[in-house]
């Protein structure tokens, strides 16, 4: 499959030009996607003997800020305090049934969405210590918000388990509400005190699914602070796709974001432009009712 080559030669344009050739582009973004957030690694004799095969994944935590706090939770020198508590928490939550290893700051989705492929999977290589160093470099997109809309940012973590995949554990509400508030407690902590601070964090998931979440909800609590007035999506080459936002009433602000296949999927890209037209559209439901209330008035 050209997607393994690609990837392990590090030829990003091989991994496109097999893009552009594949017949079935959903399934070919769906295998991209799971390539790039999943792995394995045998350990054993070189004779193939005692060989354990360790399957590694790629999860992620959606953590939603207000703008005051997206500096600290990326700053590894402010977080250096709670560090060693948050791979702690993730690890228990995990019931310690799975190696699990954090990177020690929160990564902006503004980041995120300019991962490459290569970038993506290298990132999950480094997490299961399979490779020592990391030389891609992948600026900030700017997506030109209003300065006090929130924003959404990951834990990222990788997860190891010898002989199968690593799974989510099982339904545990008091669990889950105790993870949700240490990791919210932790980033009020590296948070400045002079201002309120806003901390929304969700469970962990898959790589994939932790990002259509992580998206959805960072669109809700964008849209109730600047409601989504009109929209549009553009590709933008590859696999990315941009979604343009008209924000706000008054003094409306035109934002942009990307969205990409190989991270989401192509059906979780629909997923996300289907919500953002939902959220548009509730807008111009709500300006319909305000405007008949004015004339029955």
């Amino acid at each position: 499959m050209k997607i393994t080559e690609a990837l392990e030669k590090k030829d990003e344009a091989l991994l496109w030009e097999a893009a552009k050739s594949s017949k079935a582009q959903a399934a070919f973004f769906d295998r991209l996607r799971d390539e790039c957030s999943m792995a394995v690694y045998s350990i054993g004799s070189r004779r193939g003997q005692y060989v354990v095969n360790h399957h590694c994944a790629l999860f992620m935590i959606p953590v939603i800020v207000s703008a005051n706090a997206v500096a600290p939770v990326g700053d590894a020198k402010a977080m250096r305090p709670v560090a060693t508590h948050l791979a702690r928490w993730v690890q228990e939550w995990f019931s310690n049934t799975t190696e699990v290893t954090v990177f020690n700051v929160a990564t902006s989705y503004q980041e995120i969405c300019n991962w490459s492929p290569l970038v993506m999977r290298e990132k999950l290589l480094q997490l299961s210590k399979q490779s020592g160093g990391f030389s891609f470099l992948s600026p900030d997109m700017d997506f030109q918000l209003p300065a006090t809309a929130p924003r959404l940012a990951f834990l990222i973590a990788g997860l190891q388990r010898p002989m199968e995949i690593p799974t989510l554990p099982r339904l545990d509400p008091v669990a889950d509400e105790t993870f949700r508030s240490r990791i919210e407690g932790a980033i009020q902590v590296v948070s400045p005190m002079s201002s309120r601070i806003d901390v929304r964090v969700d469970l962990p998931d898959y790589a994939s699914s932790a990002l259509q979440k992580g998206l959805v909800r960072w669109l809700d609590a964008l849209h109730a602070e600047h409601p989504i007035r009109r929209w549009d999506a553009m590709p933008a080459g590859n696999d990315a796709v941009y979604l343009q936002l008209v924000l706000g009433d008054d003094e409306p602000v035109v934002s942009r974001f990307m969205l990409r296949a190989h991270q989401l999927g192509m059906d979780g890209v629909a997923m996300v432009i289907e919500h953002v037209a939902k959220l548009a559209a509730s807008s111009t439901v709500q300006d319909e009712a305000s405007s008949h209330r004015g004339i029955m008035h």
